[in-house]
C-alpha cells in the first residue's frame, strides 16, 4: 500500500480536516463533495448529531474570496471517503492515512492533558539541557582530536537516543510514557559518560561507542531482554 501524507488540524480542541483539502487530495470537485456532505447532514435530521461528523465553515481562496466548506471530523472522514471508495482509486489509502493521522493527533492531545506526562516531559527538558551542555563541551574537545564534523554531535547523539528507543525524529510530544522515561534515562546516562570521558581524556569516538554500548544494555534491561542475576 502506498503511503500518503495528510494533515489534520486542531480547531479549538476538535480535530478536523477541511472539505476543500479533502477534495484536492481525492482529486474530486469541491462543489460535488459539498453536495454529498449536504445530503449526509440532511439525513441526520439533528444538528447536534451531524455536528459530530461535519461542521459548517468557510475559507478564503487565493483571491481573498470567502467560500463555503465543511470541517470534517474523524467520524465524518470515514463516511466521506467511503462514499468515494468505488470512484477514487486511492480512496482506501487516504482513508487509512486519515485514520492514522487522527489517532496520532488524539495521542498528542491526551499527552498534553496528562499531568504526569507533562511533569515528566518538563523534567526531561532539564535532563536534555544537561546533555546539551555536555555535548557543548564535547564539540571543541572533538575538534582538538581532529574531528571535522564535531558541530554535528548534537544531531548524532539525538539520533542515537531515538534509534535506541525506537522513535522517529520530532515525535517526543506524542510517544508513550514508558518511552519518555527511557529517553530521560539515556540522556542522563550519556551526559555523565561524556563528562567523565572528557575528564579522563578518552578519544571522542570511544565516548560515543561507550554511550551506544551502555545505551543498548540499558534498553535491554528496560525491555526485559536482559535478566539481572540474583544470588541467594
Amino acid at each position: 500500500m502506498e503511503n500518503v501524507l495528510v494533515k489534520v488540524e486542531n480547531k479549538d480542541g476538535i480535530l478536523v480536516v477541511s472539505s476543500n483539502r479533502v477534495a484536492v487530495e481525492l482529486g474530486i470537485r469541491h462543489d460535488n463533495l459539498l453536495n454529498k456532505i449536504d445530503d449526509y447532514v440532511k439525513k441526520f435530521n439533528s444538528p447536534k448529531l451531524s455536528g459530530q461528523f461535519y461542521i459548517s465553515s468557510n475559507y478564503k481562496d487565493k483571491s481573498g474570496k470567502s467560500n463555503r466548506n465543511y470541517l470534517i471530523t474523524k467520524k465524518g472522514i470515514a463516511q466521506v471517503i467511503g462514499g468515494y471508495s468505488a470512484a477514487v482509486p486511492k480512496a482506501f489509502e487516504y482513508n487509512v492515512a486519515y485514520i492514522n493521522e487522527f489517532e496520532r493527533m488524539e495521542q498528542i492531545l491526551r499527552n498534553r492533558n496528562s499531568s504526569e506526562w507533562l511533569l515528566t516531559r518538563e523534567q526531561g527538558k532539564l535532563i536534555r539541557r544537561a546533555e546539551t551542555d555536555a555535548i557543548q563541551e564535547l564539540i571543541p574537545y572533538a575538534k582538538e582530536q581532529g574531528s571535522n564534523h564535531a558541530d554535528m554531535l548534537y544531531m548524532t547523539y539525538s539520533k542515537l537516543v531515538n534509534s535506541l528507543v525506537g522513535i522517529k525524529a520530532n515525535t517526543r510530544d506524542i510517544i508513550e510514557f514508558r518511552k519518555l522515561i527511557a529517553i530521560h534515562q539515556l540522556e542522563d546516562m550519556f551526559s555523565r559518560i561524556i563528562e567523565n570521558g572528557i575528564k579522563n581524556k578518552m578519544y571522542y569516538k570511544e565516548i560515543y561507542k561507550l554511550c551506544k554500548r551502555n545505551g543498548q544494555m540499558l534498553m535491554g534491561l528496560l525491555n526485559g531482554e536482559i535478566k539481572a542475576l540474583s544470588v541467594d
